[in-house]
């Protein structure tokens, strides 16, 4: 079983980061702030969306970021989706 970062002491930061290539998040867009909780952050998302030029989109990324792998069952139900759209 695998422990929550919390419980291994480390702390999670939020950032605010605006796309380059919406809606591709990329390690390299640009971080706009950074806030230690995530009601915090989608509110900062929020004020740069008002804020922001016409077309600009932000999101919320963690801070260290963990990966999860899809499981058999979620990647059938995926491709299940793309094939019923037509992808």
């Amino acid at each position: 079983m695998k422990k929550s970062l919390a419980s291994r002491g480390v702390e999670k930061v939020y950032l605010v980061k605006k796309y380059k290539n919406f809606p591709v998040k990329e390690d390299n867009d640009q971080v706009m702030k950074e806030y230690n909780k995530v009601k915090e952050a989608a509110q900062g998302v929020k004020y740069y969306s008002r804020r922001g030029l016409l077309g600009e989109r932000f999101y919320v990324m963690d801070k260290p970021h963990e990966h999860k792998e899809a499981t058999e069952k979620q990647d059938k139900q995926w491709s299940q989706a793309l094939k019923s759209c037509g992808l």
